[in-house]
């Protein structure tokens, strides 16, 4: 029989603790699991060219070069043992029982040529090596023989070398353990110089987030060239010493990232999930579920769902963000409880802004798992985000890089050099200022003009004639090129910065078979680096981008047209997934030929406009609104006039606040202008009205015109005899339902009972169309507008019982629709004086949604919460609401929120009364710069003063009808010893308004006993504060009946009550008065 000898690779992989595993399984369950085991390996042998040489118990031995060398045995090996790992790791059974241990070597064999020959093993010492390495190999780690490494060809990345001790061997054995492929194979990363402290740093924040069990996250910043890879790379190889079982993810944002929203993610979840790029939508999902499921997740169902919704891979409504963040905070959860889970994103300034939003929210507040989130960026983000860095936050780290300092710089061109004299490597090193990428691409240009560095005169001539800039640099590089693979890096510069085989094939049909020789010449030069099998990559962006940058338009017009017709037939069964790729290219090539002069290609900007309205439907979905807003009026710049009010109408469903009322009264205009469809027509009147009427308060920034409300209303009534589509019949309902709303607001005129029943009439109708037709945001709207009524009518508990109706949707509503049925539902019960109530429910909603999706809207709820807290008497929690709130206004950009002043003077009093000087001014700066506008009228706030001259603010409060602002100011004009006239309280108890807000009633009767030293009043006012358990109110009022009446008991309980909350002003108040009846009863 024929036999040979032969360099191979061989693998040898063994399970940890396995007697402990077949101790505790039954040998039947143990067989089951360890034949999973061998199908998975026998497969991973035959997918890399290799061969099963043995199975030995729990052991298995792979041969790669025998009998058939490929010519690359020791890269598929290496391949071959991260695949095994992570299919153990990702296998729903295996994952958690079996912990392996592989060693890999490299070396001569003698075995027999006949693939079919089963009569003769292969033997030589490098069998024995690879089992002495996977002894010493800790659970999932794969250690790796000194020559193995060497045979890698700068594909993978690894560990520190170090000596081995090997059982049963004289010498010591040099190994190291492998990481990862490298981000960049082709070429072997060199020596790590100059960044020795920022590693070290980062390794101590992986160390405690590993050992505490506690989520961290990492920022590397830094502009191009300066390192942040090549740090984050030497970080990566570090992990394995501090988590020998970690998981590490690398994504990247490309390019053009804004218009990809959450692309990235795509391929965590792919990794995670164990499934390849090209597995249908169905075979990702059904993958992701086996994935969740194995980890022990809920629900695993509905997680995948999400997370592949979130990718495009699935088409689950999202109405709110943080529904997926919620998702991806579980699965990475799961994942990393089972192994630390370590997730890279590089260039992350080319991220959209909901993947910034969401990766906040996926990361903030930590995970409760040992799990690092790495982010590399250059300094933009900082500017789009100065909020993205949070350095006092003990989970946060931001690293910003530096130059690199001269001598390792100069170590590191030595290197590249091979030892060139220092007059060779100095003037690099100075041209470079600082850039290690700079540099390297200055030692490689000037190694392709030199023949070899002896001669180093000519060298140094070659270093003076290199260009000043590295984008010159590059560019020279580029011109030496042969042709075919210039063009090829041009082509690729298109896709991005990484591109496939096929794609440039369908690009330049012309190269034919000469396309991988191109591909090879780039690699060559260190131009670009495989990926995987068909997957090429740009060693750096400004290489693409110097690549991109000598096209001219004509031509990346062209190219991007033909990409976006290559992916468009790739969209077949997963156009959600790639719409944006197949939008950008076609917006990119229609807008290129137009800047060319090129003919006007109708056809190519009807596919811009067709693809980006997909988009904007693909990230709608995730409730990436800003994304979709994007992407509509990218549209409406190619697309025809007559199609301009449906993308307008759509930009307007997709916002809030000033921006959709300004989208919808455009879309009307155009509408109108074409004699558009009635049913649009209504539909945009009833957006208009809607954000007026219904939530004009907290989104516009001024005042709203009235004479727009009506005639918008009396066009919306005449277009309603003509409409047929029911979905904007029911809008238009529903908005106008909000006009008593709005009149008391705008007007300060109260509806009459006509008005409200005729508006109640119209929110029913607008309720049962919108159950009818399963729209729940209209349902929600329509109940808004019924609780409305009630409210106006004083029937607060109904009003309070359809706002937790709302509430109850919450998983079918957006957060802003959500935050609004809370702050009702809070409001209502403030109202009622069910202080507790609304404390709770206020809390359920801030827990439900997170602030800062909607800031404006939660300032609302956070205000009425900081009411409810103080009037209870937990001050503590009030003060720091107050300050909440404070913040939310700010991030909302300081907006005129008039809606939130209760909830500021709430805190505000606390502040004063408890002599926080500093918290005072914040809280008085805030209420001054909200009231201090020229279209309201300042009146509603006199009652804060504190100026003796202020002695007819009551006159100026007790004629408004927002009851809180009444309770308000009778507490604080009775606090400080001055009450409003008698006539103006009895005229106010009398009134049938205010009989169903027990607070007001009991401040009124409380004025009234005060001002007439009359305890019947008083105690009727005690009586209603301690039912309603407003400790504060109830305090004062014991004090105040018990100085009236001399009983000294009395008193000391209610100072008692105010020593617990800290009301010092009133305590010293209430004391010098004791003291004051003392002395007159003394004299």
């Amino acid at each position: 029989m024929a036999e040979e000898r032969r360099v191979v690779t061989v693998l040898f992989a063994d399970l940890a603790e396995s007697s402990t595993l077949a101790e505790t399984l039954d040998p039947e369950d143990l067989r089951a699991l360890y034949g999973r085991y061998y199908d998975i390996a026998s497969r991973v042998a035959q997918e890399h060219g290799g061969s099963i040489e043995k199975f030995i118990g729990d052991a298995v031995v792979m041969l790669f070069g025998l009998p058939v060398s490929h010519g690359d045995e020791a890269p598929r090996a290496l391949s071959a043992a991260l695949a095994l790992r992570d299919l153990i790791r990702q296998d729903a059974e295996l994952g958690s029982r079996l912990r392996p241990r592989i060693g890999i070597s490299t070396g001569e064999v003698v075995g027999p040529l006949d693939p079919q020959s089963r009569n003769f093993l292969a033997t030589g010492d490098t069998f024995n090596i690879a089992e002495r390495l996977q002894d010493a190999a800790q659970p999932w780690a794969i250690l790796c023989a000194d020559r193995t490494i060497r045979a890698s060809g700068g594909a993978f990345t690894f560990g520190a070398t170090h000596p081995v001790d090997a059982r049963g061997r004289r010498d010591r054995l040099l190994a190291a353990n492998l990481l990862s492929r490298s981000r960049l194979r082709g070429r072997a990363p060199g020596r790590f110089v100059g960044r020795t402290a920022e590693l070290e740093d980062l390794v101590r924040v992986a160390r405690h987030a590993f050992h505490e069990r506690r989520g961290a996250a990492i920022t590397i910043v830094a502009p191009a060239g300066i390192g942040k890879s090549r740090l984050a790379d030497e970080f990566v190889s570090r992990l394995p010493a501090v988590a020998p079982d970690v998981l590490v993810v690398t994504t990247q944002c490309l390019p053009y990232g804004d218009r990809l929203t959450f692309w990235p993610l795509r391929g965590v979840l792919l990794r995670l999930a164990g499934v390849r790029e090209d597995e249908t939508p169905e075979a990702v999902r059904a993958a992701a579920v086996r994935w969740l499921r194995g980890l022990g997740v809920s629900e695993p169902e509905h997680v995948a769902l999400l997370l592949a919704t979130t990718v495009g891979l699935a088409s689950a409504e999202v109405h709110d963000p943080s529904a997926l963040a919620d998702a991806w905070r579980i699965a990475f959860e799961a994942a990393a409880e089972q192994h630390p889970l370590v997730v890279v994103i590089e260039d992350l300034h080319w991220s959209s802004e909901s993947l910034l939003d969401l990766l906040e929210r996926i990361v903030r507040p930590p995970l409760a798992a040992p799990f690092l989130f790495v982010s590399l960026s250059r300094p933009e983000l900082m500017e789009r985000r100065p909020l993205w860095s949070r350095e006092n936050a003990p989970d946060e780290r931001t690293l910003t890089l530096g130059r690199l300092p001269d001598a390792a710089l100069g170590e590191y061109v030595g290197d590249l050099l091979a030892d060139a004299p220092p007059a060779l490597v100095a003037p690099l090193v100075a041209r470079a200022e600082g850039n290690p990428f700079f540099a390297g691409e200055l030692a490689r240009a000037l190694l392709e003009k030199v023949e070899h560095l002896r001669d180093v005169a000519v060298a140094e001539r070659a270093v003076t004639a290199l260009p000043d800039r590295v984008q010159d640099t590059i560019l020279a590089r580029l011109d030496h090129l042969p042709a075919d693979a210039r063009r090829v890096a041009q082509l690729g510069a298109v896709i991005g910065r990484s591109f496939r085989a096929d794609i440039l094939a369908a690009l330049a049909p012309d190269l034919g078979p000469r396309l991988p020789a191109a591909l090879e010449v780039l690699v060559d030069k260190e131009i670009a680096s495989p990926t995987d099998e068909r997957t090429f990559a740009f060693q750096h962006v400004l290489i693409r981008d110097v690549a991109y940058g000598v096209l001219v338009r004509a031509q990346r017009a062209v190219l991007h047209a033909a990409a976006a017709r290559w992916f468009e037939l790739q969209a077949a069964g997963r156009a959600d997934a790639i719409a944006e790729i197949v939008a950008y290219h076609f917006r990119e090539a229609a807008l290129l030929a137009r800047a060319s002069g090129a003919p006007d290609d109708v056809s190519l900007s009807e596919k811009a406009v067709e693809w980006l309205s997909r988009a904007a439907d693909a990230a709608l979905l995730t409730a990436a609104n800003v994304e979709a807003v994007r992407y509509l009026r990218s549209a409406i710049e190619l697309a025809p006039r007559d199609r301009h009010a449906d993308l307008y109408e759509r930009i307007g469903d997709a916002f809030a606040g000033p921006e959709a009322a300004d989208a919808y009264r455009t879309a009307l205009a155009l509408s109108r202008e074409s004699a558009g469809p009635v049913d649009q027509q209504l539909r945009l009147v009833a957006g208009v009205l809607h954000v007026l009427m219904r939530s004009g308060h907290l989104a516009m920034p001024a005042r709203v015109d009235a004479d727009e409300v009506e005639t918008l209303r009396a066009e919306g009534r005449a277009l309603l005899s003509k409409a047929q589509d029911q979905r904007a019949i029911a809008r238009f309902l529903a908005a106008d339902a909000f006009h008593p709303f709005w009149m008391r607001s705008a007007t300060a005129r109260n509806p009459d009972a006509a008005e409200l029943d005729e508006a109640e009439a119209n929110a029913r109708r607008a309720l049962q169309t919108a159950e009818s037709i399963g729209d729940a945001r209209l349902a929600s709207a329509a109940l808004d507008g019924i609780g409305s009524v009630h409210s106006f009518r004083g029937d607060h508990r109904e009003a309070r019982a359809v706002a937790l109706r709302r509430a109850s949707m919450e998983r079918q509503l957006d957060a802003i629709e959500r935050l609004d049925a809370y702050t009702v539902a809070t409001w209502e019960s403030v109202w009622l004086g069910d202080l507790d109530e609304a404390i709770a429910i206020s809390e359920r909603g801030l827990a439900a949604v997170r602030p800062e999706q909607a800031p404006a809207w939660a300032l609302h709820l956070v205000a009425w919460r900081a009411l409810a807290l103080m009037l209870r008497g937990e001050w503590d929690a009030a003060l720091a609401a107050g300050m909440r709130a404070r913040q939310l206004w700010r991030d909302c950009g300081e907006l005129v929120a008039r809606y939130a002043l209760h909830g500021f003077i709430a805190a505000l009093a606390v502040s004063r009364a408890r002599h926080d000087d500093a918290a005072s001014d914040d809280l008085r700066a805030a209420i001054d710069a909200i009231a201090a506008t020229p279209d309201k009228p300042q009146r509603t706030l006199d009652f804060i003063s504190t100026s003796p001259a202020d002695i007819d603010h009551s006159l100026r409060v007790l004629d408004q009808r927002q009851p809180t602002t009444m309770q308000l100011a009778l507490s604080f004009s009775s606090d400080a010893g001055r009450y409003a006239p008698a006539r103006l309280l009895e005229r106010l108890i009398a009134s049938a308004t205010y009989h169903s807000y027990p607070l007001v009633d009991a401040e009124a009767h409380r004025a009234i006993g005060l001002g007439r030293r009359d305890p019947v009043p008083l105690r009727y006012a005690l009586e209603i504060f301690e039912q309603q358990a407003a400790v504060p109110a109830a305090a004062r009022v014991r004090c105040e009946l018990a100085l009236l009446t001399g009983d000294t008991r009395e008193l000391a309980r209610g100072l008692r009550d105010l020593e617990r909350i800290g009301d010092l002003v009133q305590i010293e108040r209430y004391r010098a008065a004791g003291e004051l009846r003392r002395d007159a009863l003394s004299r």
